[in-house]
């Protein structure tokens, strides 16, 4: 009797949930248990809602063909049907989050979901990359959202204990949310600013990255020794270029760098400067795309635009004159 006793167990989660039985596992421990025959009917905490057409959501491996009840009848127009994509446009806004930290210091960061498409859908939430130092509401993390409607998402934003320049992303959907966290130390007496040049915020692969930066002491200083370190990363936080220099400053400093993207793949990344000096440390960042066509740069763009007009005029006022000037001579 005593053993039996023992293999029984009282468990009672966090979450409220009560079970009677033998250790191992119950319904709210967050894992769904085929062998105590947890399903989406009996354990939807653990195992999810139960997908079904008729259910009033578009998920799953459901379509306007197999279920026009909840994904909404075909277009006979343009190829056979209405494309996920359609039944599905799930926009995400801002699609970038920089925030600025100090080590041991938290902000509140907002970011919306909208859904533009026809049909009401299944909102996933997750992390990559920064899952120690981002919290997201529970019950932020999946969601219905019908079609038409939007929700406001807040996320707590804890800074890492080494300072420093951290990114990754929040994954909504098949969306992403890129994230920077740039981390200082309490305290700074230079201020950093790094703005890529205009028209260089998309570049082509290989394409070398024009940056300006400006150091500028927040009080009188006597020449002080810092280092100044660059890096290259992505938002999955790998690493694709790094370096550092050190110099003496006293006044305000602006220079400009160029950094080399070979090897790059097309994609998103950020250009990061951390400036180190007698113990404190300084963070910047700006972020960037690599495209895989030619994109001329804006100031450019309108060059060969004007360069184009005056070769234009010049050709018309040759034509001109030539045809006055054989009708005089004739």
């Amino acid at each position: 009797m005593l053993a039996m006793i023992l293999l029984l167990v009282i468990v009672v989660s966090a979450q409220g949930y009560i079970d009677v039985g033998v250790s191992g596992g119950y319904c709210g421990d967050g894992q769904c248990q085929v062998n105590r025959n947890e399903n989406c009917s009996n354990c939807p905490g653990d195992c999810g809602e139960c997908i079904y057409c008729g259910d009033g959501i578009c998920n799953g491996a459901e379509s306007c063909s197999d279920c026009p009840a909840d994904c909404g009848a075909c277009s006979r127009g343009g190829g056979g049907g209405v494309s996920r994509k359609i039944l599905e446009n799930i926009v995400v806004t801002p699609i970038i989050l920089e925030v600025p930290l100090i080590q041991g210091s938290f902000k509140t960061r907002t970011f919306k979901i909208e859904n533009k498409g026809l049909a009401t859908s299944v909102i996933n939430i997750s992390l990559v990359g920064l899952e120690s130092y981002i919290k997201i509401k529970k019950e932020d993390t999946s969601f219905i959202l019908k079609s038409g409607k939007s929700k406001e998402i807040t996320i707590e934003v804890y800074a890492p204990e080494k300072p420093g320049i951290y990114t990754g992303k929040i994954l909504v959907n098949n969306k992403e949310v890129n994230v920077i966290l740039n981390v200082d130390t309490k305290k700074i007496i230079i201020d950093l600013d790094v703005e890529i040049e205009k028209g260089y915020e998309v570049i082509n692969p290989r394409q070398k990255l024009p940056v300006i930066i400006r150091l500028q002491p927040l009080e009188k200083i006597h020449p002080l020794n810092i280092t100044l370190e660059y890096i290259v990363k992505d938002f999955e936080n790998n690493i694709h270029h790094d370096e550092s220099e050190t110099m003496i400053i006293g006044e305000e400093e602006i220079f400009r760098k160029s950094f080399s993207t070979d090897g790059m793949a097309v994609g998103e990344y950020i250009i990061g400067v951390k400036i180190i000096y007698e113990g404190e440390v300084s963070t910047e960042s700006k972020d960037f795309k690599i495209k895989d066509f030619l994109e001329i740069p804006r100031f450019l763009e309108l060059k060969v635009i004007i360069d184009i007009i005056i070769f234009i005029l010049i050709f018309i006022i040759l034509v001109i004159l030539i045809s006055h000037f054989k009708k005089h001579k004739e």
